[in-house]
């Protein structure tokens, strides 16, 4: 609402279409992992990367129509990133810690929101949007390089473990 209220100076309409090209975004992701039938490391580092970098690249946006555009990317990335995400860590537990290891998991995911959130306010009302989407995309994309690299320096035999998880299909 801040971004198309405040900074787009729109209407109320604009708002809706900008949350539904995130939607529509969102769908694309989640149709393109899904087609993959299995996790990837390699497209949860790119939705990532997707989904910081448009964050990044919409700060400084006061265009509607490409607002729009980036939110679309921001949609996929985020979905392609989160379904991986989600997957590698399921993958990845222990049956018997599993529940745990998700509960974990999300509580990391959406119960940071809160606090997440009275920072994105705080940030809006010292820079606007671009101020906060910029933080948010700087500090996503050093974490999603830092992924990266941590898993390009990782031992080929931890690297191959990491991978034959995050790879295999789950036991039925």
């Amino acid at each position: 609402p801040v971004l198309a209220n405040t900074t787009l100076h729109e209407p109320v309409w604009v708002y809706s279409t900008l949350s539904a090209l995130f939607g529509a975004g969102a769908l694309a992701g989640a149709l393109l992992t899904a087609s993959r039938g299995r996790a990837s490391l390699r497209v949860m580092l790119i939705g990532g990367a997707l989904f910081t970098g448009a964050e990044l690249l919409l700060s400084p946006v006061h265009d509607a129509v490409l607002a729009g555009v980036l939110l679309f990317v921001i949609g996929a990335g985020f979905t392609s990133w989160s379904a991986n995400s989600n997957t590698a860590m399921q993958l990845a537990a222990p049956d018997h810690l599993r529940g745990r290891i998700i509960g974990l998991y999300f509580y990391a995911f959406n119960g940071t929101a809160s606090v997440a959130g009275l920072m994105v306010g705080w940030l809006c009302a010292r820079g606007g949007t671009e101020l906060a989407f910029f933080i948010a995309g700087v500090i996503g994309l050093a974490a999603t390089f830092y992924a990266a690299l941590q898993l390009r320096l990782a031992p080929a035999s931890k690297q191959a473990h990491v991978v034959r998880l995050v790879t295999s299909r789950p036991r039925s």
